[in-house]
C-alpha cells in the first residue's frame, strides 16, 4: 500500500480533528465538515463523532449558587465617600531632606 491508512484520513485532518476536540469544536458531523473540509465527513463522520462523544469527558457547567455576599464594617467604611485615611490629622508630617 502506497497510501495506507493516509488514503481516508491524511495525518493533517486527524492532528486538525484532534485540535478540535481540545476546544470541543466537532458535536456534529456537519461540525467535522465544516471545521475540516474532509470529504468523508458525511460518511464517516457519525463514527468519528461517536467516538469523540465516548472517550472525551465533556464537563457540563453547573450553575453558581445563589448565596449573597455580606459587607463587613471594613468593606462599608472602605466605600464610602470621605477623607482619605492619608488626608488624617495622625499622620507626622516628615520632611525629608537629600543632600548631595
Amino acid at each position: 500500500d502506497f497510501f495506507g491508512p493516509q488514503i481516508i484520513m491524511s495525518n493533517k485532518i486527524l492532528y486538525c480533528i484532534i485540535d478540535l476536540t481540545h476546544y470541543f469544536k466537532l458535536m456534529t458531523t456537519t461540525s467535522l465538515l465544516e471545521q475540516t473540509g474532509w470529504c468523508y465527513s458525511m460518511d464517516y463522520g457519525p463514527e468519528i463523532i461517536q467516538l469523540i462523544k465516548a472517550k472525551v469527558l465533556f464537563l457540563v457547567p453547573q450553575p453558581l449558587p445563589s448565596t449573597t455576599i455580606a459587607h463587613t464594617e471594613a468593606d462599608q467604611a472602605v466605600s464610602q465617600s470621605g477623607p482619605s485615611i492619608l488626608a488624617t490629622s495622625n499622620v507626622p508630617n516628615i520632611n525629608l531632606a537629600v543632600r548631595w
